[in-house]
């Protein structure tokens, strides 16, 4: 039988207890090290090959992707981007299973509520952590589509009055940015981490990526200037 393989990825000196702990606890396992190959980059022997190779090749081979994600970046190449958003990056393109940590976890349970019509759940951190799901509210919903080609817009009837509400839902993290980016140009990326339910890094990632992409623009400083949203049916200037 092929040993499933488990590509562990995060900055290194930021989750190096754990890292370790989780290599030793399947090699400590007599059943489980028959059936479980764990790839940490730094028990890789010294090659000659550049070390980007090394893991990214190590992603492809990986049958499972568990990424630890906590406050620090890592460190970032001439591109600006760090080891370990490249090797999310090649898991996700491959579409392996992955296991995330941190941040992650309450936006897609955010997406799934709205997906499945129901409103989006609240989140309490105190002594511990409380997750509140609603059910439906007793209305008529019917949804219509948008000019938005991953949103849409639900109107909400009342039975008693007889009322309708549109209401317009972003679904994805990107998406959710944007409509809180027009709503509040002057929203820090540290007020989108906890309006969105993500890590910074989190944020800081899907930001990089639309101003690549020139969904969004910064204008003025980076202390005192804002966002512009750039409307996706006009070409950008």
């Amino acid at each position: 039988m092929t040993p499933i393989r488990i590509f562990v990825s995060s900055v290194q000196r930021e989750f190096a207890q754990e890292r370790v702990h989780l290599r030793d606890y399947v090699r400590g396992d007599p059943l489980m090290r028959r059936f479980i190959e764990i790839f940490l980059f730094e028990d890789a022997p010294a090659s000659d090959r550049r070390p980007d190779e090394v893991y990214l090749d190590e992603v492809e081979r990986c049958d499972i992707y568990v990424g630890l994600f906590g406050a620090d970046y890592g460190f970032e190449d001439a591109d600006g981007i760090s080891p370990t958003e490249r090797e999310f990056d090649r898991a996700t393109e491959l579409e392996k299973q992955y296991i995330e940590r941190m941040g992650t976890g309450t936006v897609d349970m955010i997406q799934r509520c709205v997906e499945a019509g129901l409103p989006e759940p609240e989140f309490e951190a105190g002594a511990g952590f409380v997750t509140r799901i609603w059910r439906k509210a007793r209305t008529t919903r019917k949804t219509v589509q948008t000019t938005q080609k991953s949103a849409s817009t639900t109107l909400i009837t009342t039975p008693k009055t007889g009322q309708t509400t549109p209401i317009t839902t972003p679904k994805t993290v990107p998406e959710r940015i944007l409509a809180l980016l027009a709503a509040e140009p002057r929203m820090t990326q540290k007020q989108l981490a906890e309006r969105v339910g993500l890590t910074l890094d989190g944020i800081k990632y899907h930001m990089r990526r639309l101003k690549a992409s020139g969904a969004i623009v910064r204008v003025g400083s980076p202390r005192t200037g804002h966002w512009e949203v750039m409307d996706p049916a006009e070409p950008d200037q």
